[in-house]
């Protein structure tokens, strides 16, 4: 389980319960738009106007007194203790709760955390630990790894509210909230020990209920999933089976419990939901399939050279090699279906794009298609395009390897 037991003194791993996604947006931000990021990173609590944001918190809650409340600030002391939290933090009961909520706000220096509803007495000690814990989780990390996720927030923020944001950015932005809740929900199963509190926090704050049972909750999980691929289509927060499911996967160490939750977030969506990270993954793939295209030297004609400048300007072909070309293949066989397609049109483009070289592009396409494991995607767009006939489709499939072979030696 990687949420065992912990000498009193060892500090929490942060860093190990970041899920990879954070971590490459950051660094693609921080890569593809330094200026921005820079001056983000060095100013992001520049704009903040402080007071106003404390005299909003008056004016609209109610101060949990800490001399008035030892129960639940001993716990925020305990999980601030766990967490080397080193900032004070405040609690706040919500004026006119619209359900059963927590969150938190970070400003320089000190943490505030806002609860919405009775969760001060529905809530088991544990519960509330795990409620306090996932928001202090959001706190931790904005200031973890030199604040570069805080940064990620605040530039990820401005090029949304852009009159020109692109769908990439936002849905960059909707990825990184969704990890965002994976991670502080993986932060409270790992300071109790225990995903069953934290799992049943969230079935109280999603249902309302006094009494919940986790246990059963997760087997109703397993069912969803039983019926086959499910994606989350949430905006803020993934769907709680999804959470109860990943905290499960996490604290029994499954294997490969990262591709399995980029699985359920739906990392790789649709070819009109891309994020940043897959439109820069899809591009890399895109200029990969023209490498494995004109790998034939015969295909590097000038109108072929011309076609693939028209993706990238200053295209130059490079070799691809063997096992380049098997990642390459094994990838694209993993795409949403939505972008298979966009890959199959990508190859019927360069197959009539000469047509001096006559059906050897075509068959190089067929070949592509083969490796790809996108076959069927690439012979119903081609055929339709083309207006081929089954028969003359079925003769150049099966006969393709052979006129590649006798075309390279040439």
């Amino acid at each position: 389980m990687h949420t065992g037991k912990k000498p009193a003194n060892e500090p929490l791993a942060i860093d190990r319960l970041v899920p990879p996604y954070l971590n490459e947006l950051a660094t693609f931000l921080q890569t593809h738009m330094p200026d921005a990021w820079q001056w983000m990173h060095s100013d992001r609590f520049a704009r903040m106007d402080v007071e106003s944001i404390r005299l909003e918190l008056l004016r609209t809650t109610v101060r949990i007194d800490r001399g008035k409340n030892e129960r639940v600030y001993s716990l925020v002391d305990r999980v601030a203790e766990t967490l080397r939290l080193k900032i004070p933090v405040t609690l706040y009961q919500v004026q006119n709760p619209n359900g059963w909520n927590a969150a938190a706000m970070s400003i320089p220096d000190h943490a505030d955390l806002l609860i919405e509803g009775p969760l001060l007495t529905e809530f088991s000690d544990q519960e509330l630990t795990a409620v306090l814990a996932h928001e202090l989780g959001h706190v931790v990390l904005w200031q973890v790894d030199d604040c570069r996720h805080h940064t990620t927030l605040l530039l990820l923020d401005a090029l949304c509210n852009d009159a020109n944001a692109a769908d990439a950015h936002i849905q960059s932005d909707r990825l990184r909230r969704l990890y965002t809740e994976i991670f502080c929900d993986r932060v409270a199963s790992t300071v109790l020990g225990d995903p069953l509190p934290a799992i049943a926090s969230l079935i109280k704050v999603g249902t309302q209920a006094s009494e919940v049972d986790p246990d059963s909750y997760l087997n109703q999980a397993d069912e969803i999933f039983a019926t086959g691929s499910v994606k989350s289509d949430q905006v803020t927060h993934p769907e709680l089976f999804i959470r109860a499911r990943s905290l499960k996967l996490w604290a029994d160490s499954s294997d490969e419990v990262h591709a399995k939750v980029d699985s359920m977030i739906g990392r790789d969506a649709q070819l009109d939901q891309m994020d940043l990270l897959q439109r820069e993954k899809i591009s890399r793939l895109t200029q990969l399939t023209l490498d494995a295209m004109l790998r034939h030297d015969w295909f590097r004609s000038d109108a072929s050279l011309a076609h693939a400048r028209l993706f990238f300007e200053q295209y130059q072909w490079t070799k691809i090699l063997n096992k380049d070309l098997k990642s390459l293949a094994w990838q694209i066989s993993k795409l949403d279906p939505t972008v298979q397609q966009y890959f199959a049109y990508l190859l019927l483009d360069f197959a009539t794009t000469d047509r001096e070289l006559d059906v050897l592009p075509l068959a190089a396409a067929m070949e592509c298609a083969e490796m790809f494991s996108i076959s069927d995607v690439f012979r119903d767009i081609a055929r339709k395009e083309l207006k081929m006939r089954v028969k003359q489709w079925d003769e150049l499939d099966n006969s393709k390897h052979d006129l590649l072979a006798k075309a390279d030696k040439k």
